[in-house]
């Protein structure tokens, strides 16, 4: 069997011609036939390798990263089914085109099934084969720059911090993103619950569509149709021209419905109409729409407990609330806050900036009620205020609401249920020296006075939490 280049390229051939060279591995014992597909390929801009057994081609695939794949069935050492799942058991991706005169009818459906790109009887057509190739290896190119699109917005989306609640809320993130599952974000104001669900769609197979937020409590209950499922001109007065709603803005992505406990039970009963049937009506419009949308849904409040007082519809909270996801508030993750700190002022143009390690004790000490959102506000009035490349302890202390209180009394408020008791008490004992200190102007003895304690005692528990140079 010999194969010529083609006189007449095929239009596909023109339309998505290579744009570089692509390597394809012939698996085939017959050497005639091999030497053939070599040449073939070659004469059309692929570099071309054969095997001539299953053994050597494995091999080759561990050395050696292919774009496409030419596999004969009938091999010497194992059958070339068995051969195919053991180049996918390997991880080999690349496209498999089957070229074998052994090819039946069940065997067509397994190899598609098993996910051969296509099933071609010996001899093939030179130019169905040439087509068939360069459409693997395009398709190929086209599904590796959406994974590498992939990653890269999930980067960009990335939650910052390296605790372990952190981690394992992103871990949860990453498992549930492979499922279409509605999903419910509970957390406190400014814990980040939105950045969640973008992390979210950027990390399911979703991340190319739509990403769609909506804050539910924003919208003035007259507009709460038009806002989500769209209106057509004319539809009502100010209806110049036709809108498309929310719900169509994300088709093919993720709609995320912020404040969701704040939407009005007569709001609640339309929504849950959409998502029992993914079909929308834009106002004025006679005809239907079908949408293909992930919700994502969010509140600070207890749905479940909104739904016990009657404030929320019971069947809507079960649609939305299939996986429950709770973001943990700053005071659980305090370690975090040097990289979030870090990545506040990279963010905001601040990056000659740097905390010392006096400021980021006195954020550590503070209970941030307002959580992330207000960590930024903080950090944003602190470059502000700051004189010199580095955020001292007094520019925390200013940008700090309260600041003209006791620094102990901020500090000693922020209870932590992941830390001991213990771990507890060195925060608060930690806090009293250093106010006992402020005080006494740095005057160890007079510190010692206030505190009724020696001067040793108090010297070696200063030492301890590395205050000596308060001295």
């Amino acid at each position: 069997m010999i194969f010529k280049p083609i006189d007449r390229i095929p239009y596909f051939a023109l339309v998505y011609g290579m744009d570089k060279n692509h390597s394809v591995l012939i698996i085939d014992d017959d050497r005639s036939i091999a030497d053939s597909l070599i040449t073939f390929y070659k004469d059309h801009g692929f570099s071309a390798q054969s095997a001539a057994s299953g053994g050597a081609a494995m091999l080759m695939v561990r050395e050696n990263t292919y774009d496409l794949i030419i596999l004969d069935l009938g091999l010497p050492d194992i059958d070339g089914m068995d051969l195919f799942k053991a180049l996918r058991f390997n991880g080999v991706d690349a496209p498999i085109i089957i070229v074998s005169g052994q090819a039946t009818i069940k065997k067509a459906i397994e190899a598609i099934r098993l996910g051969a790109f296509n099933i071609i009887e010996k001899p093939p057509d030179p130019a169905e084969l040439l087509l068939d190739s360069l459409n693997a290896v395009k398709q190929r190119e086209l599904e590796s720059e959406v994974i590498r699109l992939r990653r890269t917005l999930l980067s960009q989306n990335d939650m910052v911090g390296e605790s372990e609640c952190i981690s394992l809320l992103r871990e949860k993130l990453r498992k549930i993103a492979a499922s279409e599952s509605r999903v419910y974000i509970y957390g406190e104001p400014g814990v980040g619950k939105e950045m969640a669900a973008r992390y979210l769609h950027f990390a399911s197979t979703r991340a190319t569509g739509p990403f769609v937020a909506v804050n539910c409590a924003a919208i003035p209950s007259e507009l709460f149709e038009s806002e989500l499922f769209g209106h057509e001109r004319g539809a009502f007065t100010g209806a110049v021209a036709l809108h498309k709603g929310k719900f169509e803005a994300a088709d093919g992505g993720t709609l995320f419905l912020d404040e969701v406990a704040e939407l009005r039970q007569e709001h609640q009963a339309k929504l849950l109409r959409v998502i029992e049937t993914s079909i929308i009506q834009r106002l004025g419009a006679s005809r239907e729409i079908k949408v293909d949308v992930r919700i994502v849904s969010a509140s600070n409040k207890d749905l479940l407990k909104e739904t016990h007082e009657g404030h929320f519809r019971e069947d809507l909270y079960f649609r939305l609330s299939v996986i429950p996801v709770t973001i943990p508030p700053l005071r659980e993750r305090y370690e975090d806050i040097p990289l979030l700190t870090r990545h506040f002022l990279d963010s905001m143009g601040y990056g000659r900036l740097r905390l010392d390690s006096k400021a980021i004790s006195e954020l550590s000490y503070y209970a941030w009620p307002g959580n992330i959102r207000e960590l930024r506000n903080i950090i944003e009035r602190a470059s502000a205020m700051a004189e010199r490349d580095i955020i001292t302890d007094s520019d925390i202390l200013q940008a700090l609401p309260g600041k003209t209180g006791s620094v102990l009394e901020t500090k000693s408020h922020a209870l932590t249920p992941s830390m001991s008791l213990a771990e507890h008490t060195e925060r608060f004992e930690k806090a009293l020296l250093e106010e006992t200190l402020m005080q006494a102007n740095g005057n160890i003895t007079q510190a010692a006075k206030l505190l009724k304690t020696d001067r040793g005692n108090l010297s070696k528990r200063l030492k301890k939490y590395g205050l000596t140079d308060k001295k």
